[in-house]
């Protein structure tokens, strides 16, 4: 098997933009999130009063 060393280029750039307009996002997307969600994603305990999800077992 022959390994070719240098990657092959496209033969022209790709344009820009060929998504716009595909998808949209909403205004609540920019929103701050709350200390709970931040919590989740960070990997750390939520508050006591948050709603855990039960561990698979």
């Amino acid at each position: 098997m022959d390994a070719d060393p240098k990657p092959k280029q496209p033969p022209e750039p790709r344009p820009i933009g060929l998504g716009k307009g595909l998808v949209e996002i909403p205004d609540s997307f920019f929103e701050p999130r709350t200390e709970d969600l931040l919590r989740l994603f960070e990997g750390r305990e939520p508050d006591d009063d948050f709603p855990t999800i039960p561990e698979r077992g």
